[in-house]
């Protein structure tokens, strides 16, 4: 029972508002490489834990990642920042205020590729359940970090999520 409920609490699937914007950036389909396997982000190439989406290449696809959350979430971060180094094309989905961490300032914060969508209010990202039921709010705000993005199309196709940020690290 302790295991299904952390199990539970990393896993917080992307609402369809929310998948609207993806879709509208990758209008041809995109590589969701931590998802459930009913696929309820209806990517057009997706892996589940199984697969391990983790040790897989993400190089020929466009994608959306929404990672499971825990203690496993830096080696998302760092096989994010590693792909997106190699120059695929990433939209991700995380919490927005681990910006202290060290593996969020090595593997994404130095990317001069990174691109960043603050969503604005009211509240924050209604994430769901694996049953489909509303999840309670997140206790931080999550912020999109796009890699290797044409600018302007991110920023047109998360419009109605908030402004795009260009990051600029000295």
């Amino acid at each position: 029972m302790l295991a299904d409920k952390v199990a539970l609490d990393t896993v917080w699937l992307t609402p369809e508002y929310v998948l609207d914007c993806v879709r509208a950036y990758f209008p041809r389909g995109f590589l969701d490489p931590a998802t459930q396997p009913e696929n309820p982000t209806a990517a057009s190439t997706f892996w589940v834990e199984a697969d391990d989406g983790l040790s897989m290449p993400w190089g020929l696809y466009d994608v959306f990642v929404n990672p499971p959350y825990g203690k496993v979430l830096p080696k998302w971060v760092e096989k994010i920042g590693r792909e997106a180094m190699g120059g695929a094309t990433i939209i991700a989905l995380f919490p927005g205020n681990r910006w202290e961490t060290k593996y969020l300032q090595t593997w994404f914060l130095r990317n001069p590729a990174l691109k960043v969508i603050c969503p604005k209010g009211p509240g924050r990202i209604s994430f769901l359940r694996p049953d489909g039921k509303a999840a309670k709010q997140p206790n931080v705000p999550s912020i999109f970090y796009g890699f290797n993005v044409d600018p302007a199309r991110f920023a047109e196709a998360f419009a109605p999520l908030g402004p795009c940020l260009g990051v600029n690290l000295l």
